[in-house]
């Protein structure tokens, strides 16, 4: 990708002063924050790329952990009591057996993202493994684990959505000949099974990209992670989860932010919580697919994002610690006063004090 970039700067030099914002779904929670990282690195050495003015994701796989801790609650109540907009799939027994596999699970995961090197199946078990446990019981509730509102198209019941028209358009002769596609290559299909299980077994899939999104921000790139509150495949309350658990400069102050209501043409479509240029953003009544669940609401998104005055896209100058300087003043002076009329007291005391004899003890005077 980095390749590519170069070589489109070099063809479009003009580009390099439009601001570049880089956005994406789902599994973009790994490559967006890889790419938005190799163009910072190769424009402080020199390259001519346009540096990332922000980057977006949506129900994105950023930490395999959080996302799979969350499934358990998620199937079973849809996030309902913490704010979302459906209930769960699952019921009280499914759950169960849900949380007593996750421990096996997350060992799994851990094991595959502390590994040197190639060790062959021991990713792909893991990912095997969380799927049975975790995700398998959200699908076999009958409903589509992209969006629990709905279920899966009779024509594709195991991504659910009808992908006939992409399929059709993309192994058209025209368009294979335009991509120049090489004619002995396999037609195109949406998923294949034997370059997954390769993927799966170098171990990406179970990786985490939570320290490439710190860094962003460390480096004054706005983020935004934005959910569609009805997915089961990445929901909300696992973004919402190591969004709160991630270590960077504000942290603190992030999580101490009210959230607010996302309104777009005076109805609230969601809410967010938004501080030093991190932001999350919980959109209602919404799947995997928010640009196609709640058009309306992802334009004024993607509107308020890019706009250069908007709210989601401010750095705070101070520090932290000169902000936690001042949050304190309040107590600090509440108790310097206290601290003086302590004092103040005590003298007055020892002044209405005399000794009666050559002991150390007094007595007050009425």
């Amino acid at each position: 990708m980095l390749s590519f970039m170069e070589n489109f700067y070099l063809i479009y030099p003009d580009l390099l002063d439009v601001p570049l914002f880089i956005m994406g779904e789902s599994f973009a929670g790994h490559y967006i924050p890889s790419v938005a990282n190799a163009l910072l690195e190769a424009s402080d050495a020199g390259t001519l790329v346009a540096r990332p003015q922000g980057l977006a994701m949506g129900n994105a796989w950023v930490s395999p952990r959080a996302h799979y801790s969350s499934k358990p609650l998620m199937a079973f109540t849809g996030g309902l009591q913490e704010g979302g907009s459906v209930g769960g799939v699952v019921n009280a027994t499914v759950f169960r057996s849900m949380l007593d596999a996750l421990p096996t699970c997350l060992a799994g995961v851990i094991s595959c993202q502390d590994f040197n090197g190639w060790i062959p199946d021991e990713c792909l078990v893991a990912l095997e493994r969380c799927t049975q446990e975790e995700l398998q019981p959200e699908v076999s509730a009958g409903w589509n684990a992209y969006d629990s509102r709905k279920v899966c198209h009779k024509a594709n019941p195991i991504q659910c959505y009808d992908f006939s028209a992409e399929k059709a358009f993309l192994n058209d002769a025209k368009v294979r000949k335009a991509l120049r596609v090489p004619a002995e290559q396999a037609p195109w299909s949406a998923c294949n099974s034997v370059t997954f299980q390769d993927f799966a077994r170098s171990g990406d899939w179970l990786q985490n990209s939570e320290h490439l999104v710190a860094k962003m921000l460390e480096r004054g790139v706005p983020v935004l992670a934005y959910s569609g509150d009805t997915d089961l495949m990445v929901d909300w309350l696992g973004t919402k989860s190591w969004m709160t658990s991630l270590s960077w400069r504000w942290k603190r102050e992030w999580s101490q932010v009210t959230e607010q209501p996302f309104v777009v043409r005076k109805k609230s479509h969601g809410r967010f919580r938004s501080f030093g240029g991190f932001t999350f953003l919980q959109v209602f009544k919404s799947g995997h697919l928010v640009p196609m669940d709640q058009p309306e609401a992802a334009l004024g998104m993607v509107i308020e994002f890019i706009s250069e005055k908007s709210p989601w896209r401010h750095i705070p100058e101070k520090s932290p610690t000169v902000f936690a300087m001042q949050d304190s003043l309040p107590a600090l002076f509440v108790a310097m006063v206290a601290s003086i009329l302590i004092l103040g007291f005590a003298i007055l005391m020892s002044r209405s004090c005399r000794k009666t004899d050559h002991s150390d003890s007094y007595v007050v005077l009425a």
